[in-house]
């Protein structure tokens, strides 16, 4: 690793070089002006040499009715949050938009259900009719 180091002060109105003894200012030696402007510059290198080896494991990308649920509930609760900002019209189709996924997601908990029959010990049939025999739950369908 080696470091470079260069510095410098200039005339800042004509841009001269000058060097200022330790005691004080000089005037430019070409046009008289005392104000400066300093740089400096910095430059290194650095050379590394190694191998490093990641290995990336997704997490569970399992979305059975659990995982269906909860995310369920967690959208219900942004929908219903009361907004108390001033509702512009993008804002009022996004609140539209979130209620419409929410009614989405909540109907299509049934699919997720039926699909998991076997390990719930509930049949698809019992599932479909639970939805399309309950007037609250069958307005999901229309929706």
């Amino acid at each position: 690793m080696a470091l470079v180091a260069g510095a410098g002060s200039y005339c800042q109105s004509c841009e001269t070089p000058v060097e200022d003894p330790p005691s004080g200012r000089i005037p430019c030696p070409k046009c008289g002006g005392l104000a400066r402007h300093f740089t400096r510059t910095l430059t290194d290198s650095l050379q590394v040499w190694g191998e490093l080896t990641v290995q990336l494991r997704p997490g569970s990308q399992a979305r059975d009715w659990k995982q269906r649920w909860i995310e369920i509930q967690a959208q219900l609760q942004r929908v219903v949050r009361p907004r108390t900002e001033s509702m512009s019209g993008p804002g009022i189709q996004t609140a539209q938009h979130e209620l419409r996924s929410f009614f989405v997601q909540a109907y299509h908990l049934k699919d997720a259900l039926k699909d998991e029959a076997a390990t719930t010990n509930v049949s698809p049939k019992k599932v479909e009719d639970a939805i399309t025999k309950d007037p609250h739950l069958a307005l999901l369908a229309d929706l």
